[in-house]
Parts: structure tokens; C-alpha cells; sequence
């Protein structure tokens, strides 16, 4: 009786066509990936730049840095027109916020600095000491990461 096995031929030929296979999807993966991220950090920059501006519009034009609260605190707690915080957790009655859950995550920085703020007067030079920089002076909210994303 003949057997009905695979020779070493066929089994190479099938190795070498999942080979080809993997070398064509993984780049393919790993572009999408990197989409995403993008993708990503274009929706939170939009979406902290657009709160920067309501709460410009509430708090007189003043940015948020400018009563001495730090960039995290303005955006994720309510505070008062004059800019100082508040205990009440309700807005209305002169009380503005909270304009941001939490401070979103640059996806290009991978440790605990990628949800922090730094502020300045001159913008940052992608020092990666944290995922987000904001001019204190002029209100622009930038990405702060090596990979080039801070133009975004």
C-alpha cells in the first residue's frame, strides 16, 4: 500500500508561500498602526485646542495657565471666571468646566510622561519630557514627541 504523505518538496513549497505571504501583510499591519496613532493624536489635538478655546471664551480671554493653575488642573476641574478653582462640581452661576476628562495620551510617547502638559513661553523642541506642549503666551497646544508630530 503507498503512503499518502507530504514530501519535503511540497512541505518547503508551502513554507516558502506563508513566508511570502507574512512578508506582504506585516508592513501592511504595522503602516496601519502607525494610521491609528496619527489618527489618534490629530483627534486629541483638535479636541484640546477646541476646549482651550471655550475656555478662553469663558474666562475673559485669559488662557488657562494664567491665573497660576497649572495646564492639567484649568482643563480638568471647574473653576471660576477669574480663573481660580472651585469645589463645586456643577457648572453654571460663574462656574466654567470641566473642559477635559482627564489630559489624553500622546500614543508616540510609551511611558508616564505621555499625558502631561509642559508650558512655556517658546515652543518646545521635542524633548519628549512630556507628550503635550502648551505657549503660555500664545495658546498653541502642540504635540511634544521626537517623531515630528508637533506641526499636527
Amino acid at each position: 500500500m503507498k503512503g499518502y504523505g507530504f514530501t519535503l518538496v511540497e512541505i518547503l513549497l508551502v513554507v516558502i508561500i506563508l513566508g511570502i505571504l507574512a512578508a506582504i501583510v506585516v508592513p501592511q499591519y504595522s503602516a496601519a498602526s502607525e494610521e491609528t496613532k496619527i489618527s489618534n493624536l490629530i483627534s486629541d489635538v483638535q479636541n484640546v485646542r477646541s476646549q482651550i478655546l471655550l475656555y478662553r471664551n469663558q474666562h475673559n480671554g485669559q488662557l488657562p495657565t494664567a491665573s497660576g493653575l497649572s495646564f492639567e488642573d484649568a482643563m480638568t476641574k471647574y473653576t471660576k471666571a477669574d480663573g481660580t478653582l472651585t469645589e463645586t462640581q456643577q457648572p453654571g452661576n460663574g462656574v466654567f468646566g470641566s473642559y477635559l476628562e482627564q489630559m489624553p495620551s500622546n500614543p508616540f510617547i510609551s511611558d508616564d510622561k505621555a499625558s502631561k502638559v509642559n508650558c512655556g513661553e517658546t515652543t518646545s523642541t521635542a524633548d519628549c519630557n512630556s507628550g503635550w506642549f502648551f505657549n503660555t503666551q500664545t495658546g498653541v497646544f502642540i504635540a511634544n514627541d521626537n517623531a515630528g508630530h508637533s506641526a499636527l
